[in-house]
């Protein structure tokens, strides 16, 4: 038998009500455990103000980035704004940054009362104004109807990837002259790289980047020149195996190996790879090869010089016997694993405090789906694996050399070597 309409709404006023206590009870235990919220920050005591700027804790690593506005973008401006803000605003480290004019004060801005410096250069109006791309511009116009993805990219943002390692060397270089000190490692950080708010301050941490390239260089032949010019570059996935016979004049390696938001290591390292990257750009552009996408060129450099690159995996399928127990081979909760290179180079309370950010927040999704199901009666989808959110922590993988994930066996294999090359 039907209720009556005041009973039908009754029961419906009183479901919508549970629903409205559940997300405001949800909404406020997030907002508790959350470390970025600042819902309620007037209930709680005024932050500290920033300490001096001290070189000797983070001043002898600098971060270089650039931000030069496109014409044709992927992004919005505002989603720009809030990845600068993470980058910009929390990061006690020196930073360089390549600018128009008119972004150097919005940039400085962001920056806030932050007490380590930010260097804003407004030289170059446009990346196409650098050096290495001088001239280029027409070049790069022709080169656009080479590219397998013509829709999604076009010559500025070509010049934008292919104008890193020269920022970076110029970056390090300027910095040295302009601050009078003389920094142990220097870094390429795309600047929209910190796509969420975070723990990190001291990034990346020095002696987490000592210990990490001192292990790499531990597996390289002892005295090798390689060993001084170790540049580290973050890895997303093996080649595939087609490329185990690729050589030197077939041009980039197009695939979804190294990851160009990050690279970098010490002074001598950063001058090796802008030299050796241009020299291939132009060898190959001049010989009517796209070079368009930095991630391609950056593959056949990994390829040509295996063992002067170290790097990490998020998705390594070979993890150390330490860490077998602590995540899945997906990573876990590692946030944005395209991104994972930014927790791995954090000082370990770093880390710690960004994994307990991201179990707090997957303990909360699991609480408010749960709840949600119990409330709408089905309580047979509360068993259901999909519920569990990888349910284990981030795992810390090791540092890899290049040259030894390529030799593996489910890649190239223990027998392959690095092609023959026309340029050091």
């Amino acid at each position: 038998m039907a209720l009556p309409l005041t009973r039908k709404a009754a029961s419906l006023l009183c479901l919508l009500s549970s629903i409205l206590v559940l997300v405001l009870v949800a909404y406020l235990s997030y907002d508790a455990i959350n470390p970025f919220a600042n819902t309620f920050g007037w209930l709680k005591s005024s932050q500290q103000p920033p300490s001096k700027y001290t070189p000797s804790a983070n001043g002898t690593t600098l971060i270089v980035s650039a931000f030069f506005p496109l014409s044709h973008s992927k992004h919005s401006m505002g989603a720009y704004k809030s990845w600068l803000t993470n980058f910009l605003e929390p990061l006690q480290t020196p930073i360089y940054m390549f600018t128009t004019p008119e972004l150097a004060p919005i940039l400085q801005a962001l920056r806030g009362p932050n007490p380590y410096p930010l260097t804003i250069n407004t030289t170059f109006s446009s990346p196409f104004d650098i050096p290495p791309l001088d001239g280029l511009q027409q070049k790069y116009e022709e080169m656009w109807a080479w590219d397998r993805e013509h829709d999604r990219h076009g010559p500025e943002l070509y010049a934008v990837w292919n104008g890193k390692p020269y920022f970076l060397a110029e970056g390090l270089d300027n910095a040295v002259r302009e601050h009078g000190t003389q920094y142990e490692y220097a870094f390429w950080l795309d600047a929209g790289s910190f796509r969420e708010r975070h723990t990190y301050v001291h990034w990346p941490d020095r002696a987490r980047v000592r210990d990490v390239l001192e292990s790499i260089k531990g597996v390289q032949a002892p005295g090798t020149k390689e060993e001084e010019e170790l540049l580290f570059i973050p890895m997303w996935w093996t080649p595939d195996t087609k490329f185990r016979n690729w050589t030197e004049d077939m041009g980039p390696v197009d695939t979804e190996f190294s990851e160009g938001s990050f690279f970098g290591g010490t002074p001598a390292s950063v001058t090796w790879w802008r030299n050796i990257y241009y020299t291939y750009h132009d060898k190959y552009l001049s010989n009517g090869i796209f070079v368009g996408k930095d991630q391609t060129l950056i593959n056949a450099l990994l390829l040509l010089f295996p063992r002067r690159f170290g790097t990490v995996w998020v998705h390594d399928v070979h993890p150390s016997p330490s860490s077998t127990n602590e995540m899945d081979l997906d990573g876990g909760r590692c946030g944005n694993t395209w991104y994972y290179f930014e927790w791995w180079l954090a000082s370990r309370e770093e880390r710690d405090a960004m994994r307990r950010s991201w179990d707090s927040s997957a303990a909360m999704q699991r609480w408010w789906w749960k709840t949600l199901w119990f409330v709408l009666g089905r309580t047979e989808v509360l068993n259901e694996r999909g519920l569990n959110f990888k349910e284990r922590g981030c795992r810390l993988t090791d540092g890899l050399l290049v040259e030894d994930v390529l030799r593996r066996e489910d890649v190239f294999g223990p027998e392959w070597r690095a092609p023959t090359r026309t340029a050091t």
